[in-house]
């Protein structure tokens, strides 16, 4: 049933109690809704229809755009590059690279380290830097390597050779061990030649004994061949005759030095003055010769004495103290 049957319905329940005038305009209303109602479901429709209109001209206008840049990357234009020609010390071509122009040069990717060369046991040459490193070039370029050279010396020895102990570390007193390093700048002389620097430390308290001990070096001997060995070394840059003399004064072996000692020496003395085919063995006159000056007289038989009589007011006194102040300078 439509709007307008339903109307005309009530009309005729109502029959003479509603006007005619008012049924006019009931109809004249009701056909002016319906046709607000039908413009403005024309006009949603065209808005939406306007709507959808530009969206699809938003996303066509899109895709030239994305061409478009396609096209500017394509066009980029292809880099400059330029050649390295790195020589090492001769000035032979050892490597070759490529790179772009204005970029940073990396010469992380050179090999340097075969240039390195030992030239005998105590001196090796080793890369140093370029003759000229730019961190970048317009232009292909050469490159020299430049070296440096360490050098392991040996100036002077050890002084002491003779211990009168077997206990504590063997003396290094008087050894001069350097280590000197020549380098090539790439600065050059009115001659072309590049400009070497020299330099030098002293690597004497580095350097080891081997062995380093006294116990070990006197091991089962009275004399032992002693390594100088400087740091960072396997080999030794000199060696040495160490000789141990504990046993000195102790004419008796009795483990110490005391008048008894004294008097065999002076005994043995006036024999051997008396008695010119008189001999006594090697073992006894190293004993014996207290000051150690190869021979045996009364001059040993005192000093020994003295000793003794120093050693028993003042227990800090060592044999070997006592021996240097009566040892003579040439022995």
């Amino acid at each position: 049933m439509t709007k307008y049957t339903a109307f005309l319905t009530a009309v005729l329940m109502l029959g003479a109690f509603i006007p005619s005038d008012t049924f006019v305009y009931a109809e004249e209303s009701s056909l002016t809704e319906e046709i607000s109602d039908n413009k403005e479901d024309k006009s949603d429709k065209e808005d939406t229809a306007s709507s959808e209109d530009k969206d699809n001209s938003d996303k066509e206008q899109v895709i030239p755009d994305e061409e478009e840049k396609e096209e500017i990357i394509e066009e980029e234009p292809p880099k400059i590059t330029h050649t390295i020609t790195f020589l090492d010390f001769e000035g032979k071509v050892m490597d070759k690279i490529v790179v772009n122009e204005n970029e940073p040069i990396d010469y992380s990717v050179v090999d340097t380290t075969v240039l390195q060369n030992h030239i005998d046991t105590y001196t090796e040459m080793a890369f140093s830097s370029w003759d000229n490193a730019p961190e970048t070039t317009d232009h292909d370029i050469t490159l020299k390597a430049l070296y440096k050279i360490a050098k392991i010396s040996l100036e002077s020895v050890p002084d002491k050779k003779i211990y009168f102990s077997r206990n504590g570390k063997i003396d290094k007193t008087g050894l001069k061990v350097l280590i000197s390093v020549t380098t090539q700048t790439n600065e050059k002389d009115s001659k072309g030649n590049y400009i070497l620097v020299s330099d030098e430390a002293d690597v004497s308290a580095s350097c080891k004994t081997v062995p380093s001990n006294l116990s070990d070096a006197f091991m089962g001997t009275n004399k032992a061949e002693i390594n100088i060995v400087p740091i960072g070394q396997n080999q030794s840059i000199y060696s040495y005759q160490i000789e141990c003399y504990d046993f000195i004064g102790d004419i008796d072996r009795s483990r110490g030095v005391d008048a008894a000692d004294a008097s065999s020496v002076l005994t043995t003395y006036a024999v051997m003055s008396t008695q010119d085919d008189y001999t006594v063995s090697a073992d006894y006159l190293k004993r014996a010769d207290f000051n150690m000056d190869g021979a045996i007289d009364a001059t040993d038989a005192s000093a020994i004495l003295s000793y003794y009589a120093l050693t028993s007011v003042d227990n800090t006194l060592t044999l070997e103290d006592y021996i240097q102040t009566i040892i003579t300078p040439n022995n």
